[in-house]
Protein backbone atom coordinates (compact mmCIF):
# COMPACT_ATOMS: atom_id res chain seq x y z
CA UNK A 1 0.00 0.00 0.00
CA UNK A 2 1.56 3.33 -0.67
CA UNK A 3 0.28 6.94 -1.73
CA UNK A 4 1.22 8.03 -5.77
CA UNK A 5 0.40 11.23 -7.54
CA UNK A 6 -2.61 11.43 -9.78
CA UNK A 7 -2.41 9.79 -12.93
CA UNK A 8 -4.04 9.77 -16.24
CA UNK A 9 -6.21 7.03 -17.31
CA UNK A 10 -8.25 7.06 -20.51
CA UNK A 11 -7.09 10.28 -21.85
CA UNK A 12 -4.22 12.50 -21.64
CA UNK A 13 -6.64 15.35 -22.43
CA UNK A 14 -8.86 15.15 -19.35
CA UNK A 15 -7.79 15.47 -15.65
CA UNK A 16 -6.66 12.62 -13.62
CA UNK A 17 -10.31 10.38 -12.24
CA UNK A 18 -10.11 8.98 -8.75
CA UNK A 19 -7.97 5.86 -9.13
CA UNK A 20 -7.01 3.05 -7.15
CA UNK A 21 -3.66 0.82 -7.55
CA UNK A 22 -4.07 -3.68 -8.29
CA UNK A 23 -1.30 -5.63 -7.80
CA UNK A 24 -0.37 -6.67 -11.50
CA UNK A 25 -1.54 -10.33 -10.63
CA UNK A 26 -4.89 -9.46 -10.14
CA UNK A 27 -5.52 -7.15 -12.97
CA UNK A 28 -7.88 -8.28 -15.67
CA UNK A 29 -6.35 -5.92 -18.93
CA UNK A 30 -2.81 -4.71 -19.14
CA UNK A 31 -2.72 -1.00 -18.62
CA UNK A 32 -0.31 -0.23 -21.32
CA UNK A 33 -2.07 -0.58 -24.32
CA UNK A 34 -5.19 1.64 -23.30
CA UNK A 35 -2.81 4.53 -23.27
CA UNK A 36 -1.61 3.80 -26.54
CA UNK A 37 -4.55 3.83 -27.94
CA UNK A 38 -5.40 7.22 -26.61
CA UNK A 39 -2.68 8.14 -28.05
CA UNK A 40 -3.54 7.01 -31.69
CA UNK A 41 -4.44 10.65 -32.67
CA UNK A 42 -1.36 12.55 -31.61
CA UNK A 43 0.92 10.44 -32.87
CA UNK A 44 -1.01 10.40 -36.08
CA UNK A 45 -1.18 14.71 -36.17
CA UNK A 46 2.51 14.89 -35.01
CA UNK A 47 3.51 12.76 -37.96
CA UNK A 48 1.22 14.78 -40.08
CA UNK A 49 3.20 17.79 -38.71
CA UNK A 50 6.71 16.70 -39.21
CA UNK A 51 5.51 15.90 -43.26
CA UNK A 52 4.16 19.10 -44.07
CA UNK A 53 6.90 21.04 -41.97
CA UNK A 54 9.51 19.29 -44.39
CA UNK A 55 7.53 19.57 -46.93
CA UNK A 56 7.06 23.54 -45.76
CA UNK A 57 10.98 23.31 -45.29
CA UNK A 58 11.85 22.22 -48.71
CA UNK A 59 9.56 24.41 -50.48
CA UNK A 60 11.61 27.22 -48.68
CA UNK A 61 14.68 26.19 -49.75
CA UNK A 62 13.89 25.61 -53.25
CA UNK A 63 12.26 28.93 -53.33
CA UNK A 64 14.97 30.61 -51.76
CA UNK A 65 16.99 28.91 -54.14
CA UNK A 66 15.50 30.46 -57.39
CA UNK A 67 15.31 33.74 -55.43
CA UNK A 68 18.63 34.38 -55.12
CA UNK A 69 19.62 32.47 -58.69
CA UNK A 70 17.59 35.08 -60.08
CA UNK A 71 19.08 38.03 -57.77
CA UNK A 72 22.72 37.14 -58.81
CA UNK A 73 21.68 36.31 -62.61
CA UNK A 74 20.29 40.28 -62.73
CA UNK A 75 23.24 41.48 -61.31
CA UNK A 76 25.87 40.15 -63.58
CA UNK A 77 27.35 43.31 -64.74
CA UNK A 78 27.58 45.18 -61.21
CA UNK A 79 29.18 41.52 -60.03
CA UNK A 80 31.58 41.84 -63.03
CA UNK A 81 32.46 45.52 -61.87
CA UNK A 82 32.97 44.70 -58.53
CA UNK A 83 35.63 41.39 -59.37
CA UNK A 84 37.20 44.64 -62.15
CA UNK A 85 37.79 46.80 -59.38
CA UNK A 86 38.95 44.26 -57.10
CA UNK A 87 36.69 42.28 -55.40
CA UNK A 88 38.05 38.47 -54.15
CA UNK A 89 35.49 35.54 -54.79
CA UNK A 90 35.10 35.32 -50.97
CA UNK A 91 33.94 38.55 -50.65
CA UNK A 92 31.13 37.93 -53.16
CA UNK A 93 29.86 34.79 -52.10
CA UNK A 94 29.63 36.68 -48.56
CA UNK A 95 27.69 39.47 -49.90
CA UNK A 96 25.28 37.11 -51.30
CA UNK A 97 24.93 34.87 -48.29
CA UNK A 98 24.69 38.17 -46.08
CA UNK A 99 21.56 39.59 -48.22
CA UNK A 100 19.95 35.75 -47.88
CA UNK A 101 20.73 35.88 -44.28
CA UNK A 102 18.52 39.04 -43.75
CA UNK A 103 15.93 38.35 -45.69
CA UNK A 104 16.15 34.87 -43.80
CA UNK A 105 16.17 36.94 -40.59
CA UNK A 106 13.28 38.98 -41.75
CA UNK A 107 11.27 36.03 -42.44
CA UNK A 108 11.75 34.13 -39.26
CA UNK A 109 10.99 37.10 -37.05
CA UNK A 110 7.56 37.76 -39.21
CA UNK A 111 7.08 33.71 -39.12
CA UNK A 112 7.14 33.57 -35.46
CA UNK A 113 5.02 36.37 -34.72
CA UNK A 114 2.02 35.02 -36.81
CA UNK A 115 3.33 31.42 -35.21
CA UNK A 116 3.00 32.72 -31.86
CA UNK A 117 -0.91 34.13 -33.12
CA UNK A 118 -1.92 31.32 -34.31
CA UNK A 119 -0.84 28.98 -31.97
CA UNK A 120 -3.42 29.76 -29.66
CA UNK A 121 -5.63 27.19 -32.00
CA UNK A 122 -3.65 24.37 -31.75
CA UNK A 123 -2.56 24.57 -28.43
CA UNK A 124 -4.71 21.93 -27.00
CA UNK A 125 -2.97 19.19 -29.38
CA UNK A 126 0.28 19.96 -27.96
CA UNK A 127 1.48 18.11 -24.92
CA UNK A 128 4.61 18.94 -23.21
CA UNK A 129 5.55 22.01 -25.26
CA UNK A 130 5.06 25.28 -24.10
CA UNK A 131 3.34 27.78 -26.62
CA UNK A 132 6.05 29.80 -26.50
CA UNK A 133 8.80 27.38 -26.40
CA UNK A 134 12.14 29.18 -26.60
CA UNK A 135 13.41 25.88 -27.25
CA UNK A 136 11.93 24.75 -30.21
CA UNK A 137 11.25 28.46 -31.35
CA UNK A 138 15.30 28.55 -31.86
CA UNK A 139 15.37 25.56 -33.25
CA UNK A 140 13.38 25.96 -35.75
CA UNK A 141 14.70 29.36 -36.67
CA UNK A 142 18.16 27.18 -36.59
CA UNK A 143 17.08 25.06 -38.72
CA UNK A 144 15.79 27.40 -41.50
CA UNK A 145 18.62 29.65 -41.02
CA UNK A 146 20.99 26.67 -41.85
CA UNK A 147 18.70 25.11 -45.12
CA UNK A 148 18.55 29.07 -46.63
CA UNK A 149 21.96 29.53 -46.47
CA UNK A 150 22.64 26.36 -48.15
CA UNK A 151 19.83 26.99 -50.51
CA UNK A 152 22.13 30.30 -51.22
CA UNK A 153 25.57 28.52 -51.26
CA UNK A 154 25.41 27.81 -54.96
CA UNK A 155 24.05 31.27 -56.50
CA UNK A 156 26.53 32.40 -54.26
CA UNK A 157 29.35 30.29 -55.58
CA UNK A 158 28.43 30.91 -59.43
CA UNK A 159 28.52 35.07 -58.21
CA UNK A 160 31.74 34.88 -57.36
CA UNK A 161 32.87 32.37 -60.39
CA UNK A 162 31.73 35.77 -63.27
CA UNK A 163 34.50 36.50 -65.60
CA UNK A 164 34.70 40.40 -65.43
CA UNK A 165 35.07 40.76 -69.02
CA UNK A 166 31.84 38.35 -70.13
CA UNK A 167 30.09 40.18 -67.41
CA UNK A 168 31.15 43.69 -68.20
CA UNK A 169 30.04 42.78 -72.29
CA UNK A 170 26.20 42.43 -71.21
CA UNK A 171 26.38 46.23 -69.99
Amino acid sequence: MGVVNDMKWNSLRGAAPPFVYVSSSLASFPPAPRVDGSLRQERLLAKLSGFFGAIGLLLAAVGLYGLMSYTVSRRTSEIGIRMALGARPGDLIRMVLGETALLVVLGVATGTAVAMAVMRLIENFLFGVKRTDPAMTAIAALMLMGVALVAAWLPALRASRVAPMAALRNL
